[in-house]
């Protein structure tokens, strides 16, 4: 979905014909819901159970779905049934919200909204990832410095409310749009499984480019590259108006760098390093979670957070390396070499410690890259499309 793509009003009011809309305070035309259920007791131990962290920001999906019980779910949670608007109240500016498909649980990290009936809970939806409904809950949990919205604050958020037969023809609209987008995004996934498949037999060696022939050369990525860790930011400095966005493992996803939604800084620490500050084109690795998974910095302004570790390549091409981690290989070995508890962790000597084969030649390193590079500029024409 395409937040911006909401231009049904501007600093809340509408603009066009605007004869049939009325101004409003949110909580008149919506309900919180109250009373929290046992999540250990049947039938709620079975039900999804959703969090903020199960919700995709800016989009209105929700991309992990899990029971209360698999969660292992303890304290009361709050009831939501099909149809509620659910919306993250912690760090509003992650802009987090979706609507219950079927009867669900929802932590207490979130609201569950019941739509009366002046408004749609497609409508709702949108005003909710809307950048101006966004911008004003930014700067409600700036006042008190803690990233959360509470009832009193939504109160005061009005807006311009169509009648229900003009909420129905903008959500199709908008509706619309967003199926557009999301065949694009299918499209994207088929090329990207293509893209993983040639690569894995170009970086192997399983097929060769026809004008080289010289034997690959056995390497540790310790010959071939440096680490530098990241940074351990203080929670309290955080300030979502801020200049810097801090890097951390959530934003590296499977060789993309997704910046959307960091928590900020408006100034740098007095000890922070110089490899701290991220540049475009830097190389970054996931080293807790989903460990393994690297991408490119592809924005200014950006820091380096603790267990993000950055690459910097030597002696070897820079895009047929960042090919190299990329592979699916390299993360199968950095998910074996995991350690820890809830989330597995690897170190630098995991990383370095990798050992491959790489082609003598920086020309054949570089034609490798250069094929890679095309599939993906054909990827990220297709991800403009759906911006």
């Amino acid at each position: 979905m395409k937040r911006e793509a909401v231009h049904i009003y501007e600093d809340g009011h509408a603009s066009g014909d605007t004869e049939l809309w009325k101004r409003v305070s949110l909580l008149n035309v919506v309900e919180i819901v109250s009373g929290q259920v046992d999540p250990k007791q049947s039938p709620y131990n079975e039900m999804i159970l959703v969090a903020p962290d199960h919700i995709e920001p800016c989009t209105g999906r929700i991309i992990s779905k899990e029971t209360a019980r698999t969660q292992s779910a303890i304290s009361g949670k709050y009831y939501a049934k099909k149809g509620c608007v659910l919306y993250s109240k912690i760090r509003p500016y992650l802009c987090k919200a979706a609507i219950a498909d079927e009867d669900v649980l929802c932590s207490a990290d979130m609201y569950p909204i019941h739509c009366k009936d002046e408004i749609l809970p497609q409508y709702l939806l949108y005003i909710l990832l809307s950048k101006h409904f966004t911008d004003f809950t930014a700067s409600m949990s700036g006042r008190t410095g803690i990233p959360k919205i509470n009832r009193e604050e939504l109160a005061e958020y009005h807006f311009d409310l169509p009648t229900i037969e003009n909420q129905l023809k903008i959500s199709k609209i908008l509706n619309t749009w967003d199926t557009a987008i999301t065949q694009t995004e299918r499209l994207i996934a088929a090329k990207q499984k293509l893209k993983k498949g040639l690569m894995q037999q170009l970086l192997t060696g399983k097929r060769r480019l026809e004008k080289f022939n010289e034997q690959w050369v056995p390497i540790s990525l310790n010959d071939v590259a440096a680490l530098k860790n990241g940074y351990a930011f203080k929670s309290e400095s955080y300030d979502s108006k801020g200049k810097y966005s801090i890097i951390t493992i959530s934003n590296v996803q499977d060789g993309c760098m997704h910046a959307r939604g960091c928590d900020r800084i408006a100034s740098l620490p007095p000890d922070l390093q110089e490899h701290h500050m991220l540049h475009n084109g830097d190389i970054l690795i996931s080293m807790t979670g989903n460990v393994g998974r690297v991408c490119r910095v592809n924005t200014q302004d950006t820091l380096l957070n603790q267990r993000v570790g950055k690459l910097v390549p030597k002696k070897i091409n820079n895009g047929f390396f960042f090919c190299l981690i990329n592979s699916q290989g390299f993360i199968r070995e950095m998910a074996k070499k995991a350690q820890g508890g809830a989330q597995g962790n690897i170190g630098i000597g995991d990383i370095l410690g990798y050992e491959t084969n790489i082609p003598k030649l920086e020309e054949e390193q570089k034609e490798i890259s250069t094929i890679s590079n095309a599939i993906s500029d054909e990827i990220n024409l297709l991800h403009q499309s759906s911006i």
